[in-house]
């Protein structure tokens, strides 16, 4: 899983940014919105993801499109999944330039914890569309929130500390499914205060013992293109200092038998500062006794 994925839904928000109330919609008469797919599943700890929509037809204008999201029946495969209690809709209405085919709804998971009986379910619904119609049988998409594997449960919020007293909020991201990452890698964002900082975490699952196993890789990078009073623009790489020297040995880390917390010992996390692949001699941080919370 590249960086890059891992900031996607931030340009999702950005693409869909909702247009003023004096907007004039499309009047072409084609347009015409649909789900992209019928059914979809998602993991609870998936945090914030997209349910994508298309519009299609040639458009003069932009269109507004309306959602309404309902909670599935219950049946014996499936529970009924109740917004703003099992997931979160950032909005309901979304605006699609007349340049753009496809759109997105955001969603965001909430992860109970719990290993449920079933899985819950809503469904989502496109009710209206101005300056454009509904394709009736292709206007539904049915969202499945699963349990997540030990692999997607470490994903989410967690609070990263150090023996000197920092204390920063974090967030782990796991990979999806079909993914080369997926249960072997969770990357860390968040340390030192920035989202732009990453930390690459090998994952694995120790059978005997009934828990995740992680470290943090050392000889990574962690930042690209930071700008340094006095130094100039530097890539940040994370070492773990050993006896004075900037060494490559990774982060061994004690997980919890609960999974809520995550010890990496006495190692010192250091930020070295590369200018043209070069040490210049500078670090940003050296962090000893680093833990995650949650």
């Amino acid at each position: 899983m590249k960086l890059s994925k891992i900031f996607l839904l931030a340009g999702a928000v950005l693409a869909f940014a909702s247009c003023s109330e004096k907007e004039e919609w499309n009047t072409s008469n084609e347009a015409v919105v649909s789900m992209a797919n019928e059914a979809m599943t998602v993991s609870e700890a998936a945090g914030m993801f997209n349910i994508p929509f298309v519009v299609s037809g040639e458009r003069n204008a932009p269109v507004q499109v309306t959602f309404e999201v309902a909670p599935v029946e219950e049946s014996d495969q499936l529970a009924p999944a109740v917004a703003d209690e099992n997931y979160l809709l950032t909005s309901n209405v979304i605006n699609v330039g007349a340049d753009s085919e496809k759109g997105n709804l955001e969603v965001i998971a909430v992860n109970d914890d719990k290993v449920n009986a079933k899985n819950r379910a809503f469904v989502v619904t496109i009710v209206s569309v101005k300056g454009g119609s509904i394709d009736a049988e292709k206007a539904s998409c049915v969202v499945t929130l699963k349990d997540p594997s030990p692999y997607e449960a470490m994903a989410g919020k967690w609070t990263m500390t150090t023996e000197a007293g920092s204390k920063w909020n974090v967030t782990v991201h796991a990979a999806a499914e079909g993914d080369p990452d997926y249960n072997n890698v969770l990357y860390v964002t968040g340390m030192m205060g920035y989202d732009w900082t990453v930390l690459t975490m090998p994952y694995s699952f120790n059978y005997e013992e009934g828990k995740p196993e992680v470290y943090i890789k050392a000889g990574e990078l962690f930042a690209e293109g930071v700008s340094f009073s006095g130094i100039g623009v530097c890539d940040i790489y994370l070492y773990n200092l050993v006896d004075g020297y900037l060494t490559t040995t990774d982060f061994a880390a004690t997980v919890s038998a609960d999974t809520k917390s995550i010890d990496f010992g006495p190692a010192t996390f250091t930020g070295g500062l590369f200018q043209g692949g070069a040490f210049t001699g500078y670090v940003w941080f050296r962090e000893s006794g680093v833990k995650m919370t949650r």
